[in-house]
């Protein structure tokens, strides 16, 4: 379940030659000599390893500075011969409506409230297509399986920038919760037009394209 943010910078350790153990050399937003980072002694958690990391530039190490960039307020590497750019790119995430036996099937996570359910959705792993992504994702959270997935649109999930690529899949197997669900809701077909997704208005938006198009097909 989609439940928080992956770092959106590239790491490239083994292409530096970086390491948990090593040092790297920063400089000043002026361009003058900096300190030496000790990544084992300054960082101790990922939070503070991806702060770290979002002010020096992942290429060469320098600091990174705001900058106007096509039109837009961006981080990039004050190195002249570098042209790193954090572009800040949408994540991915896929979301599944899940149909099973006589309706839908929406789900609460953990950290959320009771009462609030929505739908199920994930990070896509390396190599590896939506379609599949989102399959694997019913397997992990609801021990359910799908033999394929219909798309129904994609939306931008502007407050966790983000990239929501939602589809409906008809789920078969028997029920069996994965660690970051805690309940799960049936609602039937036409209830689910109705239902109060409080404040998830993406899962608004895409239960309505998905009746849409099940109206025109």
């Amino acid at each position: 379940m989609c439940v928080g943010q992956r770092c959106p910078l590239p790491i490239p350790y083994a292409d530096k030659g970086w390491s948990p153990e090593s040092r790297a050399r920063s400089c000043s937003l002026d361009g003058s000599k900096g300190h030496d980072i000790d990544v084992e002694r300054d960082v101790n958690s990922l939070g503070t390893l991806i702060v770290t990391l979002q002010r020096y530039c992942p290429q060469c190490g320098h600091a990174l500075a705001t900058r106007r960039v096509n039109g837009a307020d961006r981080q990039a590497c004050i190195e002249p011969n570098c042209g790193y750019v954090h572009w800040d790119s949408p994540v991915p995430v896929v979301a599944g409506v899940i149909v099973y036996r006589n309706g839908l099937l929406l789900a609460r996570n953990k950290l959320w409230p009771p009462g609030r359910f929505s739908l199920i959705t994930g990070y896509i792993d390396h190599k590896e297509s939506p379609e599949n992504a989102v399959c694997r994702e019913l397997y992990e959270e609801l021990g359910l399986t799908a033999d394929s997935a219909r798309f129904i649109g994609h939306y931008l999930f502007r407050d966790q920038n983000q990239l929501l690529i939602a589809y409906a899949l008809e789920a078969y197997g028997e029920l069996k919760l994965g660690a970051e669900i805690v309940e799960i809701r049936e609602v039937s077909l036409g209830a689910l037009t109705r239902y109060d997704f409080g404040p998830f208005e993406i899962t608004r938006a895409i239960v309505h394209d998905l009746f849409a198009s099940l109206s025109v097909g």
